[in-house]
């Protein structure tokens, strides 16, 4: 319920800019569609996206999800300003539109048909799932901050910014944002999503499809039922700063399709795939399921100044254990790490499956197995690349596992190390671009 003191609304100084065609362009609702780039593809199934519920998708649908546009001519555009709306739980500030939750001011946005939308939030919790319409930021007027138990819905790539945030037991997800544009978090928080048991997806805490550039600054990803962060999409990108996860599950479904099929599908707490780029400075990722951090797909992570610790495997019917890896590159990923620790994996600290893997200033310890590789290229060259005298391995049951790799004997950890350990080393890595 909204209280309006005067029919008038007050905006800041508008703003000229190119917002305009972007508003234009997000009037019609997308078609949201599948491009196939695996067999495990399928057809991903919608249900009524205009009342912002969960996207339903099929169990092993993959791919990046693309919203597609529909084409404004240039006579369309209108000039963009931006309208600041408050949401008080208490009394409205005078000749200020105030709202008792963060749905309403959306709702009432969308309405008017408002370009740039900027939502202050005294404090509070708020239930309701929101659906992002428009360009929009959402953040505290106090220091306290904002608790939200819904999911937040942004199909259609509208920029988005949150601060002070945390979305605690979301059902299905708490942040799915498709389509391109600019998603900045700060002081943000997902904790205890809540999957659906037949649905390989949910239990999500962060997804990005379809071009997404994501900023994000101390956020936090832990407790989670499925997948913290997944990006999908070769230009779906993000740049985290203090970026932490841990103590998140794997969605049962995906541990299934692990073990019957060998697939790696949403197998990991931080899962890049399909080209997809993930760069952190400041990382702790800790106590995960399966995986910690996961390239696949030609997806691309450069991890810098942080650790991966106890990553758990998962005992099938058979005894047999599968997973356990704090970071994984295969099928063409790329994982690159500097100035960084790798340890008590129940598996491999580090493993490399037909992909690339490049180590720097690391420590590598307390694993069940410290690397674990298996790779066909012939360019890579492994001595140099994980085990090179930057990097040191230690209290590993196994230090180096190479099933189909010959690995020269060759100890660069002495105090004469070899020529060979300081020759410079041909291993492709991720380049931070801001």
């Amino acid at each position: 319920m909204k209280k309006i003191i005067l029919p008038l609304i007050i905006v800041v100084p508008f703003i000229l800019n190119a917002c305009a065609p972007v508003n234009i362009q997000q009037e019609e609702r997308p078609v949201i569609q599948k491009k196939t780039h695996s067999p495990l593809n399928t057809k991903v199934k919608t249900a009524d996206l205009q009342k912002g519920r969960m996207i339903k998708f099929s169990p092993q649908a993959d791919s990046p999800i693309h919203a597609v546009k529909p084409v404004i001519s240039q006579a369309s555009k209108r000039l963009c300003l931006e309208t600041t709306l408050q949401v008080k739980s208490t009394d409205p500030v005078d000749n200020i539109i105030s709202f008792r939750t963060i749905k309403e001011a959306l709702d009432y946005a969308k309405a008017r048909d408002f370009c740039l939308l900027n939502i202050t939030v005294d404090s509070g919790t708020f239930p309701d799932n929101l659906e992002i319409t428009r360009p929009t930021t959402i953040t505290t007027a106090t220091r306290a901050a904002i608790t939200i138990t819904g999911h937040i819905l942004n199909e259609s790539g509208h920029n988005l910014q949150i601060e002070n945030v945390a979305i605690l037991n979301a059902q299905d997800y708490a942040l799915l944002m498709i389509g391109g544009g600019t998603l900045n978090l700060k002081n943000f928080v997902v904790r205890s999503t809540i999957r659906n048991p037949n649905d390989i997806r949910t239990g999500t805490a962060i997804e990005l499809h379809g071009g997404v550039q994501g900023h994000f600054e101390n956020v936090t990803l832990e407790n989670n039922d499925g997948v913290a962060l997944y990006l999908n999409g070769a230009n779906t990108k993000v740049i985290a700063r203090s970026f932490n996860v841990f103590d998140n599950r794997i969605h049962p479904l995906a541990i299934q399709a692990a073990t019957n099929n060998h697939s790696v599908s949403r197998f990991a707490a931080v899962d890049v795939a399909f080209g997809a780029t993930l760069l952190v400075d400041g990382f702790v990722i800790y106590n995960n399921e399966m995986t910690g951090v996961l390239a696949r797909e030609a997806g691309n992570a450069l991890l810098n100044n942080g650790y991966v610790e106890g990553t758990k495997d998962y005992q099938t019917s058979s005894f047999d254990s599968i997973g356990g890896n704090n970071v994984m590159s295969i099928y063409n990923g790329i994982v690159e790490m500097n100035n960084f620790e790798t340890r008590y994996a129940k598996g491999c600290g580090l493993r490399a499956y037909d992909s690339y893997l490049k180590v720097q200033q690391g420590d590598v310890h307390n694993n069940t197995i410290g690397s674990c590789a298996r790779i066909s290229q012939e360019d890579y060259d492994i001595l140099k690349c994980i085990t090179s005298n930057t990097v040191r391995y230690h209290d590993n049951e196994v230090n180096l596992d190479t099933s189909t790799l010959s690995v020269p004997d060759i100890d660069c950890y002495g105090e004469n190390p070899p020529p060979e350990c300081s020759a410079a080393p041909n291993c492709p890595g991720v380049l931070w671009i801001e």
